[in-house]
């Protein structure tokens, strides 16, 4: 079977979106690796991979709007997307969708501007899984309360 890792940003319900779109580092704790500036965040794969299961941990919510959060390669958008609705606070999963990595792909995420409020998270997450079963990788990053 093929090994997977778990990258996971963690930030104790932390981390706000807000009315602005921002970029996070996949792997790193949240609060240390984001910004609004695109081309500040980089998370360069050495493998060929695939990324799925995006999920998101929901705190507080007052957006007005539904926000999404995705993953991007570059600055192109990439198939997994998490919608989080207005108002709503849990566990958001996408269940469908997969990215494929090829090695030094530079994939991170992306959080949609909340609008009329905010919202505070505390663990985006995603699954690894590396191309070839012999090229095992592990990595558990987090910080916080979890």
């Amino acid at each position: 079977t093929m090994p997977n890792t778990i990258f996971i940003t963690v930030a104790g319900s932390l981390q706000t979106m807000a009315g602005t779109v921002q970029y996070g580092s996949i792997g790193s704790t949240a609060g240390v690796q984001r910004s609004t500036t695109e081309s500040f965040i980089k998370h360069i794969f050495r493998d060929a991979g695939t990324l799925s299961y995006l999920s998101i941990i929901v705190d507080a919510n007052t957006s007005t709007s539904p926000v999404n959060l995705r993953l991007r390669n570059g600055t192109s958008n990439g198939n997994c997307v998490v919608s989080i609705p207005a108002g709503s606070t849990g566990f958001f999963i996408d269940l469908i969708n997969s990215d494929t990595i090829t090695a030094g792909d530079d994939w991170h995420y992306q959080t949609g501007a909340a609008v009329g409020g905010t919202i505070n998270y505390s663990s985006i997450s995603m699954i690894y899984t590396p191309s070839v079963s012999t090229n095992t990788v592990s990595r558990f990053i987090g910080c916080g309360g979890v």
